[in-house]
């Protein structure tokens, strides 16, 4: 995989990978607070929460007050979610090329088949709302604060260069676990703001979907490399890899 092809930036150290996460049976009644804050915020529809699994907040999801309206912080999930996504893919697609795991073959065609799927949506629900995809790398900031989101939990700063050397297995379940962590935070975020129609059911997905893989892929970790997060996570990108603007990303 040749990273400067692809222009996502690199720094200098992944962020701590939490020590252990809830196995998915655990994962559904989170989900339902999650989502019940989301969809109280929407006017008070519980309709279909039983059917979310969620995931148990870390500290890659901390938040801040927001005080931007639902259309503002629509804006901001949809900018920053279609590069978050793209990310996404990059890494499974660098796994298909070394993995010879069929546990992580598996998943990673199914990211990208779901992520790319969405990023289409959210490419027309931009049209269609008017919303300025064009630089999302340089209103990340703004988007965050919109988000009440720090913005280093979005997920967006990942090692790349950890997914071409070394055990690519390891690098991928250790820079996908707080990347998806991040989606859930920007997921979560939009529908506590009150988004509606096709960005809540996108992100209700979101939530789901991306909490039924981290328990998938720590349940991985711990089999295959022990749940010592010192133990397991790539090493740090200490060579000072020159970093990517995400801002091309359309």
């Amino acid at each position: 995989m040749t990273v400067a092809a692809h222009p996502f930036r690199t720094v200098g150290r992944l962020r701590e990978v939490r020590s252990a996460l809830p196995r998915l049976q655990l994962l559904i009644a989170t989900a339902l607070a999650v989502l019940a804050i989301g969809l109280a915020a929407c006017g008070g529809s519980d309709a279909g929460t039983d059917e979310h699994a969620g995931h148990e907040p870390s500290a890659a999801t901390s938040s801040t007050a927001s005080t931007a309206s639902a259309e503002e912080a629509t804006a901001a999930f949809v900018r920053q979610m279609i590069p978050h996504h793209q990310m996404a893919i990059e890494m499974a697609k660098a796994a298909l090329k070394r993995s010879k795991r069929p546990e992580v073959t598996k998943l990673a065609r199914a990211v990208v088949a779901a992520q790319s799927e969405e990023i289409a949506k959210l490419k027309t629900i931009a049209e269609a709302q008017g919303i300025d995809i064009a630089d999302p790398s340089g209103a990340e900031a703004d988007d965050a604060k919109a988000l009440g989101l720090d913005q280093g939990a979005m997920g967006m700063d990942m090692n790349m260069q950890a997914l071409e050397t070394g055990d690519v297995d390891r690098a991928f379940l250790d820079l996908m676990v707080p990347h998806h962590d991040g989606a859930l935070a920007m997921a979560a975020a939009v529908l506590n703001a009150g988004a509606t129609g096709e960005v809540q059911t996108l992100a209700e997905g979101i939530v789901k979907t991306q909490a039924a893989e981290i328990a998938e892929m720590q349940t991985w970790r711990e089999a295959w490399f022990g749940d010592d997060p010192a133990a397991t996570a790539p090493p740090a990108d200490e060579a000072g890899h020159e970093g990517h603007d995400m801002g091309d990303m359309k």
